[in-house]
């Protein structure tokens, strides 16, 4: 029992790194027009970071 225990951490890790990636889809406006970019590629940038730290998180 003491292993699903230690796991906790490590979600909690999984939940912030995902949760922070949603807080960022209020930047995709800000994103488009600073630096004159479409929609898509707005999107595709934060997805990338997403991805990104999911990534990291899983090999944390």
């Amino acid at each position: 029992m003491s292993s699903w225990r230690d796991l906790g951490p490590y979600c909690f890790l999984l939940f912030t790194i995902g949760f922070g990636w949603f807080i960022l889809a209020p930047l995709v406006p800000a994103l488009i027009h600073k630096f004159g970019i479409s929609l898509r590629e707005a999107v595709l940038l934060i997805s990338l970071y997403g991805y990104t730290m999911a990534l990291l998180g899983l090999l944390a």
